[in-house]
């Protein structure tokens, strides 16, 4: 009664405070109509302040209203420009240049850094010279060393944590899965959608994942059909709508349309899902 209450009064956004998000997936049977988000901010297997931030990201995203300079006061962020470019799920780091220093330069110049002058006379095959020749190398030594910390950058290019992915891995995962034939590409699609469905659950299991199952029903929130949708957009290089688990609302349902995305040629018309069309065209315009 609270939720339909809450629809009455024209909520789009439902946002459950609680120990975890069981009311989400249950809240969204109560509802007439799709609501713009149904998120828990809390989950008993991740940590709260990150799953509470990215449920309130997503209400921001998808038109709720939120006091961001609040939610930042104590976190010390700053307001910063956004890139100009389509992220995509792309990064865009510099990668850190060949090393083309030979071993004799390397021994040299860490020698050179250490201030080793023995070490130094070896790289230079004089260990022998005379003692006259040692005191003008001990007397150099200092110069190459600062003019080597002021000249020399290390070539080294700090990374996030995770390896940055590559531009054409979209592209290669789609044109990978287009090649197989057709019952193959089938049956890795639907392992994949339960194998996906079961990690954003929690499950152990595949066996878990019913393929005629209603997602809502398997445990599935907006919050995990978002993470679910993440997944097979970074799975198939296919730019997934944000609802398309709830669109396709089981395994299967939601195997078929990714089938039919990656192959559409392949579909006799009278097997064609109009929806597919139709997101086709929204796409595109």
């Amino acid at each position: 009664d609270g939720v339909r209450h809450l629809e009455e009064l024209g909520a789009k956004t439902y946002l459950e405070l609680g120990p975890d998000g069981l009311l989400s997936a249950m809240a969204r049977g109560c509802l007439t109509a799709e609501p713009r988000l149904l998120a828990p901010l809390l989950r008993a297997d991740r940590p709260g302040a990150a799953t509470t931030v990215a449920a309130l990201g997503q209400a921001w995203v998808l038109g709720g209203g939120l006091d961001a300079a609040r939610l930042a006061a104590e976190s010390g962020g700053r307001r910063i420009e956004l890139p100009t470019y389509a992220f995509q799920q792309r990064s865009y780091w510099l990668h850190a240049p060949a090393s083309t220093a030979s071993a004799a330069d390397v021994g040299f110049w860490a020698a050179v850094a250490r201030a080793d002058a023995p070490a130094l006379a070896e790289e230079l095959g004089i260990a022998g010279a005379d003692e006259q020749t040692r005191q003008a190398l001990d007397a150099l030594l200092p110069a190459l060393a600062d003019w080597h910390s002021r000249t020399f950058v290390p070539g080294v290019v700090l990374l996030p944590d995770e390896a940055p992915e590559d531009e054409t891995a979209d592209d290669t995962a789609r044109t990978r899965l287009a090649s197989l034939l057709a019952p193959e590409r089938r049956a890795l699609l639907l392992e994949l959608v339960r194998r996906r469905t079961a990690e954003v659950l929690g499950h152990d299991a595949v066996d878990e994942i019913d393929p005629d199952g209603a997602f809502p029903d398997l445990g599935l929130s907006s919050f995990t059909g978002l993470e679910l949708r993440n997944l097979l957009c970074a799975d198939t290089g296919l730019p997934l709508p944000p609802v398309v688990v709830f669109e396709y609302a089981t395994p299967a349902a939601l195997t078929a349309y990714l089938d039919a995305e990656l192959a559409p040629d392949e579909r006799h018309p009278d097997e064609r899902d109009p929806r597919l069309d139709q997101d086709r065209e929204e796409r595109a315009t």
